[in-house]
């Protein structure tokens, strides 16, 4: 936020804009960090949700965007006269609403019908990204993620708030054992995982690496030889990638957009069973 604010060169706050952000917003506690005039832009930027320009900079008298896309074709000739190479059915040269399906047309929710819920993944806002699993003051504070549902299907399952489940997938059907945090987070039919979890390598298990002392940032702290000391750790959690639904129609290849041809990350569905 300082970053954002002095590069947008914002005035420092007024008094009471000051006083204000620092009586109403949490974040004003870690003010100390930033040098005060530093601080005072910052409350600027607080006070005002954020940064703004002038109607003038963005638009010319007759209305027209002065910057950016200055034309946006909702038709794409090239991708309506091409083929899905799998089925050979034509795919559509516009945005179109399409169920999610394998790769010759098995709809998802018909062949996972004993699967009821959604899985979606997020990033958690301790981690970000995956690799942030060697971020130990963030494992420290969120050692595992919750599997988040919506209070709805908690009560239909009989379901507690830290009660533990066995998740599994059509493709999983081993499952991933996980704790329940009941939220209106998410929607009814769907539950949640963030995905920086459950690792099998990035120091999660022993590698053999040569002259790993100087390749590692740990140097010897990490290495015994050329073995590499596995932190379990980093392997904590469920690795939500296990439980993604496989193409059975390709071989048990990963589920794919078919027009953009990337992994299809939000039509797996699981099935949630009592820990015993």
């Amino acid at each position: 936020m300082a970053n954002l604010a002095e590069n947008a060169s914002l005035k420092r706050a007024s008094l009471t804009e000051k006083e204000f952000v620092e009586k109403n917003y949490p974040l004003a506690k870690y003010r100390k960090i930033l040098p005060e005039k530093e601080w005072e832009k910052v409350a600027t930027l607080l006070a005002r949700g954020g940064v703004f320009r002038p109607w003038s900079e963005a638009f010319d008298p007759q209305g027209n965007l002065k910057k950016g896309i200055p034309k946006i074709h909702f038709w794409n000739e090239r991708l309506a006269r091409s083929r899905n190479p799998l089925n050979g059915k034509p795919f559509h040269g516009t945005v179109k609403y399409v169920v999610a399906q394998e790769a010759f047309g098995g709809l998802i929710e018909e062949l996972d019908q004993d699967f009821p819920l959604v899985l979606i993944t997020h990033k958690h806002a301790l981690h970000t990204q995956s690799r942030t699993i060697c971020y130990e003051k963030a494992l420290h504070l969120l050692p595992q993620p919750p599997l988040v549902i919506n209070p709805r299907d908690a009560h239909q399952l009989g379901l507690k708030e830290g009660e533990m489940v066995i998740i599994s997938s059509r493709s999983w059907p081993e499952g991933l054992t996980v704790r329940v945090t009941i939220s209106e987070r998410v929607r009814p039919g769907c539950v949640a995982i963030s995905h920086h979890y459950g690792h099998t390598q990035h120091g999660a298990r022993s590698l053999v690496v040569r002259q790993g002392e100087e390749v590692f940032l740990g140097g010897k702290r990490v290495m015994a030889g050329e073995k590499l000391i596995p932190n379990l750790r980093r392997a904590a959690g469920p690795a939500v990638n296990s439980l993604s639904r496989l193409d059975e129609s390709l071989y048990s290849l990963p589920l794919v957009d078919l027009v953009g041809g990337i992994p299809d990350f939000s039509s797996t569905r699981i099935k949630i069973h009592k820990y015993t």
